[in-house]
């Protein structure tokens, strides 16, 4: 007895120590803090079970997955686990996966409780909303995951749009546990759902606060950064996002967005791909993936994921849109340029949308076209695409004043917004090419000579601008 009673101090031991690890984001020293405690209890599978929870805790999802599988092997009989398990699988992504296996627990005895909150949260993720709520309402109010069920009720609420009933569930759940950072962060989603960005953040703020771990509440304060463009606030907000929840889609799928805009498109793809690993339906994982591999000039690979966003997606402007950008970067004009006025029909008011529409109209010499898309683009957003792209179709209709001037605008634009030197100077030279074809204006040589000698400063390396320069 007394060797087992050392042997279980011992796991112990290292149970507290895996904890600590966890709290410290250290999860390699965690999880092998973790291993050492279930080999010295290997036999002791109460024990183990616990282990599976706390690793379950702290979203180390794989190895909670093979002790909850050493447990089930040991009692097969134990729905609990098989719950669990089928959790663990939802919170990996694996989501189609999850309701299966929750369907073949068909005519067995379940607790209601977690039974009902998973497939409710489960149906929600699917975007069956009218299921998820029918589902999340047998919950019994005793229940130990009532909370999570009404944290989930309120997002099944807001994504069947009956948002006045989600803000009711919300309110409430707030009133009843001032405490729970899971409550805030469901009246933060309603308060998101109705557009009160700064009541909403409060709502989020106020769950990390309770809790410095709440991923959730983390993820959307860092998407709600990154759409005001606040990139470095949106990267810290992520970084403590995936150090709680490695496996958070929403998270992972922010950074691979956050490093698709600091241009470093390998780890994009590979955060993309994470994603699309474990649930290959996942809508902005693939779309993602299609972005990052369009960067890397890997235009195959590009296609054929456009083609399963697009399967995955449906009838969407977004899946239009990237398949029209695959089209443009494969140089298949007629073909981008179709796909384009699709998503430009479903989202009139895209500015990028109408942007690359004109760019394939361009390609195809329907010049007029091009500069009434890129027209329209920019009356929604000074996109630079757009504002080069008008000063080229005015290019092409010989409007060639018209186009100098709009392509020096175009430079002053890239310049402001920190484009690359060789950017910068190429339109300095379109510039210069335009007025130098313009033959209405008597004095033209001059401001062409002025483009050039711009590009020039810009260049040094470059003898084009020069020799242009001399020759205005």
């Amino acid at each position: 007895a007394l060797p087992k009673a050392a042997a279980l101090h011992r796991a112990h031991a290292y149970v507290l120590l895996a904890t600590i690890e966890f709290l410290g984001s250290n999860r390699t020293s965690a999880v092998q803090a973790v291993e050492e405690a279930a080999r010295i209890t290997s036999e002791n599978i109460s024990f183990v079970e616990n282990l599976a929870l706390l690793c379950r805790k702290y979203y180390e999802l794989d190895q909670a997955e093979l002790l909850a599988e050493k447990v089930l092997k040991a009692t097969s009989d134990n729905v609990k686990t098989r719950l669990f398990l089928i959790e663990i699988d939802f919170l990996k992504g694996k989501i189609s996966q999850s309701l299966k296996a929750l369907d073949d627990l068909a005519g067995i005895k379940v607790p209601r409780g977690l039974y009902f909150t998973l497939r409710g949260e489960i149906l929600s993720a699917l975007g069956r909303y009218a299921a998820s709520i029918d589902e999340l309402s047998k919950v019994p109010d005793d229940a130990q995951e009532a909370p999570r069920a009404r944290a989930a009720m309120t997002l099944a609420l807001i994504g069947a749009e009956k948002v006045e009933d989600a803000f009711r569930v919300a309110d409430s759940f707030v009133r009843d546990h001032p405490t729970s950072p899971l409550a805030h962060f469901a009246m933060g989603k309603y308060r998101l759902a109705k557009k009160s960005y700064g009541s909403a953040a409060d709502s989020f703020h106020k769950a990390i606060s309770l809790d410095p771990r709440h991923y959730p509440s983390l993820a959307e304060l860092g998407w709600m950064a990154y759409r005001q463009n606040e990139l470095d606030t949106a990267l810290r907000y992520a970084n403590q996002s995936i150090g709680a929840n490695p496996y958070d889609e929403s998270t992972l799928v922010l950074m691979g967005q956050l490093k698709l805009e600091a241009g470093d498109s390998e780890s994009a793809l590979a955060y993309f791909t994470k994603v699309v690993q474990e649930n290959d339906v996942s809508k902005s994982g693939l779309l993602g993936m299609v972005k990052a591999l369009l960067q890397l000039n890997k235009l195959d690979e590009a296609e054929q994921t456009a083609k399963r966003a697009k399967e995955v997606a449906g009838q969407e402007a977004v899946t239009y849109h990237l398949v029209g950008k695959v089209y443009l970067a494969q140089k298949r004009y007629l073909n981008a340029k179709r796909a384009l006025v699709i998503a430009s029909r479903m989202e009139e008011h895209d500015a990028e949308v109408l942007a690359d529409l004109g760019l394939a109209q361009l390609e195809t010499r329907a010049y007029a076209e091009a500069q009434r898309s890129f027209e329209e683009s920019l009356k929604v957003k000074r996109l630079l695409q757009a504002r080069a792209g008008l000063a080229g179709a005015r290019m092409a209709q010989g409007r060639h004043k018209e186009a100098a001037e709009e392509y020096s605008n175009a430079a002053e634009q890239a310049m402001s917004e920190k484009r690359p030197s060789t950017e910068i100077a190429g339109l300095f030279m379109q510039a210069g090419r335009a007025w130098l074809k313009d033959t209405t204006t008597a004095g033209r040589f001059k401001p062409a000579r002025k483009a050039f000698e711009k590009a020039a400063q810009l260049v040094p390396n470059d003898p084009e601008p020069l020799y242009m320069s001399a020759l205005a």
